[in-house]
């Protein structure tokens, strides 16, 4: 991939700009999961040792209204975090970035999306962040497919020389190169989540692959999308609803991969509560063939685990990507825990070198809440952009973030 890295660009005494991914999840003014900072500290410890001029890292964090920005959004909430991992940082707003600073600072800029220019393709919106330094890296993978200013139109700004991606973007490249390019047979995919239509991609690039040997050997599906593929085959899911859309994707895969020999594993059965009921309560077991339109499927059941693990269990490149069930609630976890415990199953770095990834943010918090985000080949920081990344057959041309890297 045409496209200059950190490693490779000169950065002493230089101004620079890091576009950051460290969209934390927060709840009450506190920081749930920081496996997005964690991610991102080595990268900051790299670039302080080259002896930059000053370090400027631009993130955003949620979806706040840029007419009435939440300051509970504020990109102050991140400072106690890097404190207390060794790095001084001064926050700043982006209309006071201009102020003289003293030299070798870090600078953490104001929440991005409290300014409209970001989501609106701005080009005077690109030129004022472009305008505080002298590189550009932009070490935020999960946002890579987004065409947002930030990510698209300010690293244009710069020349293809002082424009890079960071060593956390090159690491998810090449580890989702070889997932896509170059998987040890037999391949399986496990997806679940709340959406069916963007892993569409995912699943035809896969399943209808021209080399037989990086095929999908078999995808298990739990969450909503497999409600969505049971929904097309002509069974009765319950009480969710399935779009026109989704469905007709569902039937789309369905077909295609009855045409290359990719097996589709759907659940047997359901964790279940009655519809009406409030989510949290417990739950019924139910079998498919049991299900009426009174049942709400909100998680895969014991018998489908199984079935899971056994289908799974010889394959040596597993990707997964979504949760079983509706893992925020504790009582329909089971299902996810089930899974991950089995695509580990005998897995040994050193002795049973099988490559497992997941993707996705609330796949990583499911595995991060059950104490086994460490346990995993590679953990990726994207969700829709490793989506999009393994989907496509020219990521370098179809993500907007990396199509604006190029030289």
């Amino acid at each position: 991939m045409n496209i200059t890295t950190l490693q490779s660009c000169d950065v002493t005494n230089k101004r620079v700009l890091v576009r950051a991914d460290l969209n934390v999840p927060l709840n009450n003014g506190a920081i749930c999961d920081d496996f997005r900072l964690k991610a991102f500290l080595p990268t900051l410890q790299q670039l302080v040792k080259k002896q930059p001029d000053s370090i400027i890292i631009a993130t955003h964090i949620g979806k706040p209204d840029p007419a009435c920005p939440d300051q509970a959004l504020s990109t102050k909430i991140l400072i106690p975090w890097f404190v207390q991992h060794g790095i001084t940082i001064t926050h700043c707003t982006l209309e006071d970035i201009a102020t003289p600073k003293q030299p070798k600072t870090v600078i953490l800029l104001e929440n991005l999306r409290f300014y409209p220019g970001e989501k609106s393709h701005d080009l005077a919106f690109a030129k004022q962040l472009a305008s505080c330094a002298d590189v550009y890296v932009n070490e935020a993978f999960a946002t890579m497919h987004r065409n947002d200013t930030s990510i698209t139109l300010t690293a244009q700004q710069f020349s293809p020389a002082h424009r890079c991606i960071g060593p956390l973007v090159e690491k998810e490249i090449h580890e989702l190169d070889l997932l896509r390019n170059t998987p040890e047979p037999p391949l399986g995919i496990v997806l679940g989540g709340a959406k069916l239509d963007d892993k569409i991609p995912l699943l035809a690039h896969f399943i209808q692959h021209p080399d037989p040997a990086r095929r999908a050997h078999i995808v298990a599906v739990g969450g909503l999308p497999a409600l969505a593929f049971l929904k097309a085959q002509g069974h009765c899911i319950g009480a969710t609803q399935i779009s026109p859309t989704t469905l007709e994707n569902a039937r789309n895969i369905l077909k295609l991969a009855d045409a290359n020999g990719t097996y589709i594993c759907l659940p047997l059965d359901f964790c279940t509560i009655f519809d009406g009921q409030p989510l949290g309560c417990e739950t019924y077991a139910t079998m498919l063939e049991r299900l009426t339109y009174q049942h709400l499927c909100v998680d895969i059941g014991r018998h489908t685990r199984t079935w899971f693990r056994d289908r799974l269990r010889a394959c040596n490149t597993i990707f997964m990507n979504g949760t079983m069930g509706i893992f925020e609630y504790p009582a329909y976890q089971e299902g996810t825990k089930s899974v991950f415990n089995s695509i580990l199953d005998d897995y040994d770095r050193e002795k049973n070198p099988r490559t497992i990834i997941i993707g996705g943010g609330d796949t990583v918090a499911a595995a991060t809440a059950c104490g086994l985000q460490n346990e995993f080949s590679f953990v990726s920081t994207g969700g829709g952009a490793t989506l999009a990344y393994l989907g496509s057959s020219a990521p370098e041309n179809d993500l907007p973030g990396l199509k604006a890297l190029l030289k």
